[in-house]
C-alpha cells in the first residue's frame, strides 16, 4: 500500500461510520415513535378486552350457584326439609350480587351492542331470580311449602336463562376479542411498513450525502493530501487537478503554484551544490574519479591528474585499466561485474589498500574506496576515492620497527620499567619485571601492584607513586621488594607521565637491581676491613713476637741458675704462657700473610685424606663425617701445615654448631664451575665443608672472618680469621654462607697448578669400615 494514500484510506472509513450513525440515529427514531404510539393503545385494548372476559367468566360463576342454591332448596322441600330449603335461599341470596368493575364498565363502553344487550339482560335476570327467591323464602317462612315450590321452579327457569345470557355475552365478548386481535396485527403491519419505508428513505438520503460528500470533498482532499505528502518528502513532480473555483479548487491552484517555485528553486540549489562540488573536487588533494557502470571515466578532478599524471582529456571516456598493474587488471574486471549485478558488493562503502600506477610506469600503493551512485533504485554509476599512501606507509612502518625497537630496548633491558595510570594501575611492563614477579606481561596490564606482590611490597610502591604525582617531578627511592626469589635491593627513579597542559596522566619508573653490588661493596669493604685489621695484627705480632722471644729465651737461661723451687715454678708458667703467647703470635701472623710459609705442590684429596684421622679424633661420637672427593679435584700450591689448621678450624666450628644433639658434616672436593670476582681469573678446586646444624644468623655472617670477633664463650676470635688469612696467602678465597634446607657450609677455592689438573691415583677415601663414614669419637 501507498504510505500516501493511508490517511485517505482513513478518511473514507471515518466518512461512513458517520453515514452508519445517521441511519442508526434515523431507525431509533422511527422505532420510538412507532413504540410510543401504537403500542400503547394496542396494549391497552387487549387488557381491557381480557379483563372484560374475566369479569364475564365471574358473572357465570355466580349464576351457576345461584342455580345450585335453587336446585338444594328445591329438593330439601320435595323432601319435606323447609328448614334446609330455608337456609339454602338465605346463603344464596345473602351472597353479594354480579356488577362489572371500574376496568370492566371501561371495556364495556367499547364492547359489542350484542353483548352489552345480553350484559343488561343478565344483570336484569339475576335481580329477578334474586326476588324470586326471596318471594319463595317468604313462602316459607309462612309455611306454604306449595307455593314456595311453585316459585322456586320460576326461578330455577329464571337461572337458566341468567346462564344462556352470560354464555350469548361470552360469545360475543370472544368474538370480539378475535375482531380486536386481527386489528391489532393490522396496526402493528402498518407500523411495520411505516417503518421500513422510513428506514429505506433514511438510508437512500444518507447514501446521497456520503456519495456528494465523496465526491465534492473527500477526493478534492485526498488528492491534496496526496499532494502536500510528497511535497514533504522532497517529491516536487505532482499537480493536482483544478477543475472547479470554489475554495478547494484555489488551494489545489496554489498548491501547483506552490511545487512550481519550489521546483524551480531546487534546480537552482542543485546548479549550485553541483558547482560547489565540483570546485570542492577540483581543489581537493585526492583523486576523485567516477566510472559508470560499463567502467567508462565519466569524472576526473585535478588530484587524479597530479597523482596519476594523465590529463582530464586522456581518462575521460577511457577505462581504469591503465591505472593498474597488470597482472591486477583480470581482478578489476570481475569486481566491476560484480558492483553492477550485486545489491551488497563487499568492497563498496570500506577503504582498501592496492598497488597503482602512474603514467611514467612507476608504482605506489592507493588507499581506495568505493561508493555507488543510486538513482531511483539502481546505480547509475559509482565514484572511487583515492590517495597516495605510500609515505605514509613507509613513515608507519618507520614508526612501527621504532616502536618494536623501543620495545625490545625495554624488554631486554637489566632494569624494571614499568608505567601506570593514575589509578595505579599497570598500562606497560617489561619482560624483566615479569620475570622478577612471575607473571605473563599480558596478565600484569590492568591490575595493581598489590594484585601481584606481597601487601609490604604493594605498600612501598604505591607510597612512592603518589609521593611523586603530588610532586609532579622525578624522585630517586631505595626500595627493597619481596620477589619470589627472596628480598631484592632496587635504586627506583619515578617521574611523573604530563599531558600537554601539563597535567599528570601517569607514572613511571626504571629501578635497577642493586643488590648483588650492594653486597659485593659489602663484601670489599670487609675485606678492606680484614686487610687493615691484617697490617695492624701483623705489625703488633712482629713486635709481640720480638718480646715473647727474649722473654722465653730468659726464662730459659734463669731455669739453667740454681734458684729455689718456688722461683723455677714461676719461671715454668712464665715459660708455658710465652710459648702460648708464641702459638698466638703464629695464628695472628697467618692472618696477616706475614708468617713464613713452606707451600708445596700436593693433591688436594691427598691434603684432606692426610686430615681425616686428626678430624675423627675431634668428633663426638654423635656427630658422623661424610667424605665426597672428586677424582678430578686436581693439584694445589699450599703449605700442609696451614691447609690442616684451615681443615681442622673448620671441622671444628661445624661440630660446635651441631651442639650435643650432633648431626651430619660433609666434606667434598671437587674442580669450580663458579669463581668468586674477587679471585683472579683461572681455574681453582673447591673445597666445602658442610653442615646440617641451625646455621649462622644473619647479623653474625658478615663479620665472621673478622679477627677476635667470636660467639663462642671462652673463644679468641682468630680461629676463622686465621683460615681467612692462610687461604688467601695460597692464592684463594674462603666464603661462609647458610644452605636454603638448613645447616652452614664453608667454601675454600684454591687455585690449581697452571696444565696441573691431574686426577688421582684411585686411592680409596679413608673411611670408617662399617658405614663409610668418618666419626668422631
Amino acid at each position: 500500500m501507498n504510505p500516501g494514500d493511508r490517511p485517505a484510506r482513513l478518511s473514507l472509513r471515518r466518512l461512513l461510520a458517520l453515514a452508519m450513525g445517521g441511519v442508526a440515529i434515523y431507525v431509533l427514531a422511527l422505532s420510538t415513535t412507532v413504540a410510543f404510539v401504537f403500542l400503547p393503545r394496542i396494549t391497552t385494548l387487549r387488557a381491557d378486552t381480557e379483563d372484560l372476559i374475566a369479569e364475564l367468566d365471574g358473572y357465570a360463576t355466580e349464576s351457576e350457584r345461584l342455580d345450585a342454591a335453587v336446585e338444594l332448596a328445591r329438593g330439601a322441600l320435595e323432601e319435606g326439609d323447609l328448614e334446609g330449603a330455608k337456609s339454602a335461599l338465605e346463603d344464596a341470596r345473602g351472597a353479594p350480587g354480579s356488577s362489572l368493575s371500574a376496568t370492566g364498565a371501561r371495556a364495556m363502553a367499547g364492547a359489542p351492542l350484542e353483548m352489552r344487550s345480553a350484559l343488561a339482560n343478565a344483570a336484569e335476570g339475576e335481580s329477578s331470580l334474586r326476588d324470586r327467591m326471596g318471594e319463595a323464602l317468604a313462602y316459607l317462612e309462612l309455611g306454604d311449602p306449595e307455593r314456595a315450590r311453585r316459585t322456586l321452579e320460576a326461578t330455577h327457569l329464571l337461572a337458566q336463562d341468567l346462564v344462556g345470557e352470560l354464555a350469548r355475552a361470552q360469545g360475543a365478548g370472544l368474538r370480539d376479542v378475535q375482531r380486536r386481535g386481527i386489528a391489532l396485527e393490522e396496526a402493528v403491519s402498518e407500523a411495520s411498513r411505516v417503518f421500513l419505508l422510513g428506514a429505506a428513505a433514511g438510508l437512500l438520503f444518507v447514501a446521497l450525502l456520503a456519495f456528494l460528500v465523496h465526491r465534492r470533498l473527500y477526493i478534492p482532499l485526498r488528492a491534496l493530501d496526496v499532494g502536500m505528502r510528497a511535497l514533504g518528502e522532497g517529491d516536487l513532480t505532482v499537480q493536482l487537478e483544478v477543475g472547479r473555483a470554489d475554495e478547494l479548487g484555489r488551494l489545489a491552484a496554489l498548491f501547483n503554484r506552490t511545487t512550481q517555485v519550489l521546483k524551480a528553486r531546487d534546480m537552482e540549489r542543485r546548479t549550485e551544490r553541483k558547482e560547489v562540488t565540483r570546485r570542492i573536487l577540483d581543489s581537493a588533494l585526492d583523486a576523485v574519479i567516477t566510472i559508470e557502470p560499463g567502467g567508462a571515466v565519466t569524472g576526473w578532478n585535478p588530484g587524479a591528474e597530479a597523482i596519476f599524471g594523465w590529463s582530464d582529456a586522456e581518462m575521460l571516456g577511457a577505462t581504469l585499466e591503465r591505472i593498474i598493474p597488470e597482472e591486477h587488471r583480470d581482478e578489476h574486471l570481475r569486481g566491476l561485474r560484480k558492483y553492477r549485478f550485486t545489491v551488497d558488493a563487499p568492497m563498496l562503502n570500506r577503504r582498501l589498500e592496492l598497488p597503482a600506477l602512474r603514467k611514467d610506469g612507476t608504482r605506489f600503493t592507493a588507499e581506495l574506496s568505493v561508493v555507488p551512485i543510486v538513482e531511483e533504485g539502481r546505480k547509475v554509476a559509482y565514484t572511487a576515492f583515492l590517495r597516495d599512501v605510500t609515505e605514509q606507509r613507509r613513515a608507519e612502518e618507520a614508526v612501527r620497527k621504532s616502536e618494536e625497537l623501543l620495545r625490545a630496548i625495554i624488554d631486554n633491558s637489566s632494569a624494571v620499567i614499568t608505567m601506570k595510570d593514575l589509578d595505579l594501575r599497570y598500562r606497560m611492563v617489561n619482560r624483566r619485571w615479569a620475570e622478577i614477579f612471575g607473571v605473563d606481561p599480558v596478565d600484569a596490564l590492568g591490575r595493581t601492584v598489590a594484585d601481584m606482590a606481597a601487601a609490604e611490597t604493594a605498600e612501598e610502591a604505591m607510597r612512592h607513586d603518589l609521593e611523586v604525582l603530588a610532586a609532579r617531578q622525578a624522585i630517586q627511592f631505595e626500595e627493597y621488594p619481596l620477589t619470589p626469589t627472596g628480598r631484592r635491593h632496587y635504586v627506583s627513579i619515578r617521574f611523573p607521565l604530563l599531558d600537554d597542559a601539563g597535567e599528570p596522566r601517569g607514572v613511571a619508573s626504571i629501578a635497577t637491581d642493586v643488590t648483588e653490588s650492594v653486597e659485593l661493596e659489602e663484601q670489599v669493604r670487609r675485606s678492606q676491613r680484614l686487610e687493615a685489621v691484617g697490617r695492624l695484627a701483623g705489625g703488633i705480632a712482629h713486635d709481640f713476637n720480638n718480646l715473647v722471644t727474649i722473654i722465653l729465651g730468659q726464662t730459659q737461661l734463669t731455669l739453667e741458675v740454681d734458684a729455689p723451687q718456688e722461683v723455677i715454678e714461676g719461671l715454668k708458667e712464665i715459660e708455658k704462657a710465652a710459648e702460648r703467647a708464641g702459638v698466638l703470635t703464629s695464628q695472628l701472623l697467618a692472618f696477616a700473610r706475614k708468617q713464613i710459609i713452606a707451600p708445596e705442590q700436593v693433591d688436594l684429596n691427598d691434603l684432606v685424606r692426610e686430615n681425616l684421622g686428626m678430624v675423627h679424633r675431634v668428633m663426638e661420637a654423635t656427630v658422623t663425617v661424610h667424605v665426597d672427593l672428586s677424582p678430578t679435584v686436581g693439584t694445589v700450591n699450599v703449605d700442609r701445615g696451614h691447609f690442616s689448621q684451615v681443615m681442622l678450624n673448620l671441622i671444628i666450628n661445624s661440630r660446635d654448631a651441631l651442639g650435643a644433639a650432633g648431626g651430619n658434616i660433609f666434606i667434598r672436593t671437587g674442580p669450580a664451575d663458579a669463581v668468586p670476582e674477587e679471585l683472579a681469573a683461572g681455574t681453582y678446586a673447591l673445597l666445602t665443608v658442610e653442615d646440617d646444624g641451625p646455621g649462622i644468623p644473619d647479623e653474625v655472617l658478615p663479620r665472621i672472618f673478622e679477627p677476635f670477633f667470636t660467639t663462642k664463650r671462652g673463644g679468641t676470635g682468630l680461629g676463622l680469621s686465621t683460615c681467612h688469612g692462610i687461604v688467601n696467602q695460597a692464592g684463594g678465597t674462603i666464603q661462609a654462607a647458610n644452605d636454603p634446607e638448613g645447616g652452614a657450609r664453608f667454601s675454600v677455592w684454591l687455585p690449581l697448578l697452571a696444565d696441573e689438573e691431574q686426577p688421582i691415583d684411585g686411592r680409596p677415601d679413608e673411611r670408617r669400615p662399617d658405614d663409610g663414614h668418618a666419626g668422631g669419637r
